[in-house]
């Protein structure tokens, strides 16, 4: 049994309710899987309809490893003003996994961001 001000610790830790650890547990992936999405939208960024780009997500951990995949522009809809591409991409690993995302921008100098947050892809 731990001794002096930390034996309360063990305690204390199994009394966080359980939708507080769930809830702690949607943020961290969100926070680990923005920089793919930041990633993704980069690669989508020059591409023209048909073509493909690697894509390549800095870990947030220092001990993880990088994600990667590819990602192929479907179609571009929209103006100059108000434009969407829709894309498919894969994340490398043993299995392959495809995933449709769909990236606007408003203005013909803003970044292009994603139309909902991947909640699918992430199991928000």
């Amino acid at each position: 049994m731990p001794q002096g001000r930390f034996r309360f610790l063990i305690p204390a830790v199994l009394l966080v309710p359980l939708p507080v650890v769930g809830a702690a547990g949607r943020l961290w992936q969100r926070l680990i899987h923005a920089g793919e999405m930041a990633a993704i939208s980069s690669a989508v960024a020059d591409l023209p309809p048909g073509a493909t780009a690697a894509w390549t997500a800095k870990p947030l951990l220092p001990w993880t490893s990088p994600v990667t995949g590819q990602v192929l522009v479907q179609r571009e809809t929209g103006s100059a003003d108000f434009a969407c591409k829709d894309s498919v991409y894969s994340l490398d690993g043993s299995s392959v996994q495809l995933f449709a995302i769909t990236l606007c921008r408003v203005g013909r100098d803003a970044p292009w961001r994603n139309d909902r947050d991947g909640s699918e892809r992430w199991g928000g």
